[in-house]
């Protein structure tokens, strides 16, 4: 019987994660969005500790994964998304994950400018104790 693999940290980095222009986007969604984007970004951290790859894992093909290197040079970077407006960009190592944006209103600009503003820490990231 075949073992299951450890699940992988999934971390949050918190000067891009959920930023302030977020959570006034959050904001502005009726309850019901609101909640629903919240449930699939908890889906999504679920299925991040838990997948066997990035963008491969069946568990991750409702959140339509592919590869970012649009602004930064960062190893492992993942694009996520839910219908046209919502989108997550992750670093996603075999022991660790890191969520680094999201938006929902499709705000590619600000999240680019976020990344592009915190490259070197994102670049050199590890989680304590690694």
């Amino acid at each position: 019987m075949a073992t299951m693999p450890k699940p992988r940290d999934v971390h949050y980095y918190k000067p891009t994660w959920m930023d302030r222009q977020f959570a006034k986007a959050l904001k502005k969604l009726d309850a019901k969005q609101r909640q629903k984007c919240l449930q699939w970004l908890e889906l999504l951290t679920k299925a991040l500790a838990v997948c066997t790859h990035p963008r491969n894992d069946p568990r991750l093909a409702s959140f339509d994964p592919s590869p970012y290197d649009r602004v930064i040079k960062v190893k492992d970077l993942y694009e996520y998304r839910k219908g046209n407006r919502v989108r997550a960009v992750a670093c996603v190592r075999s022991e660790w994950a890191l969520l680094l944006t999201v938006t929902v209103s499709h705000d590619h600009e600000r999240m680019q400018r976020l990344l592009q503003q915190h490259r070197t820490e994102i670049a050199t990231w590890r989680p304590r104790g690694a």
